[in-house]
C-alpha cells in the first residue's frame, strides 16, 4: 500500500502493530487503542495543515460457524476490524482539512454474508456503514470519506485463510484454492498493488466528486 503512494510522489508515513524493526519508516500503532491511533497521527504529521490522506488496511479474520463461535474471538476480531476503523476515523475527523481524504479497507463480506464468517462480516459491514455515516458528516468540511471492498487478494492472509479452510473441511489447500479462483470471473486472486491502486485513485483529484462510495475490487466475483 505504502509503496504505491511513494511512488505516486506522496510522502508516506505507514505503520503497524509491531512498528519497524528495519529501520524502515514504518510507526507502531495498536488501532485498538485510542491513545495510540492519536500520537499517530501526531507522527505523521497531522498537525501541518497540510492535506493528509489516510488509508486502514488493517484487518483480522476469523473462521467458524456461529454456533462454535468463542466470545471472545468475535470480541477480538469486532475490536480490530470495526473499532479501530472508528478510532482512525474519529481522530482523523478531529485533525483533518480540506482536500484531505480517508479510505477504509472493509471486503466483499462487508456486502454479503457466507456460513462460516458471522465474526468476519459482522465487523466489515459495520465498516462499510461507518464509512459511510462518516462521508455524510466530513464532506460539508471537504474531507472526503469511501470504502473499498477486497475480494480475494494474494498474500500472507490469504495464505492463512485457506490454510484454516482446509483444516476445517479436511481437504488440501490447492483444492480451496482452485474452488476460490473458479468463483472468480476474473479467475484470479487480485494482488495488493491493485487494491493500493484503487485506494490511490480515491484520494487522488481523479476522485473529486467521489464521497460515501463502495467500491467493490473482486474480479467479478459479486457481479
Amino acid at each position: 500500500m505504502t509503496s504505491a503512494f511513494r511512488e505516486a510522489g506522496a510522502e508516506v508515513k505507514g505503520s503497524s502493530l509491531a512498528g519497524s524493526s528495519d529501520g524502515s519508516d514504518l510507526l507502531r500503532c495498536d488501532v485498538t487503542s485510542a491513545e495510540d491511533v492519536a500520537r499517530c497521527f501526531g507522527e505523521a504529521g497531522a498537525e501541518t495543515g497540510r492535506p493528509l490522506h489516510v488509508v486502514t488496511a488493517h484487518g483480522l479474520a476469523s473462521v467458524a460457524n456461529i454456533e462454535d463461535l468463542d466470545e471472545m474471538e468475535w470480541r477480538r476480531v469486532l475490536d480490530v476490524n470495526l473499532t479501530g476503523s472508528f478510532l482512525v476515523l474519529r481522530e482523523a475527523a478531529r485533525r483533518l482539512g480540506r482536500g484531505s481524504t480517508v479510505t477504509l479497507l472493509a471486503s466483499q463480506s462487508g456486502l454479503r454474508g457466507a456460513a462460516g464468517w458471522g465474526a468476519y462480516t459482522a465487523s466489515k459491514f459495520g465498516v462499510v456503514g461507518l464509512g459511510q455515516c462518516a462521508a455524510q458528516e466530513m464532506a460539508p468540511a471537504g474531507v472526503r470519506v469511501n470504502v473499498v471492498c477486497p475480494g480475494s487478494v494474494a498474500g500472507v492472509m490469504m495464505d492463512d485463510l485457506v490454510k484454516a479452510l482446509a483444516e476445517r473441511r479436511g481437504v488440501k489447500r490447492e483444492q480451496v484454492v482452485a474452488e476460490y479462483e473458479a468463483s472468480i470471473p476474473a479467475g484470479r486472486f487480485a494482488s495488493a498493488e491493485e487494491i493500493a491502486n484503487v485506494c490511490l485513485f480515491l484520494a487522488s483529484g481523479l476522485a473529486s466528486h467521489v464521497v460515501g462510495s463502495t467500491i467493490v475490487v473482486d474480479g467479478g466475483e459479486l457481479s
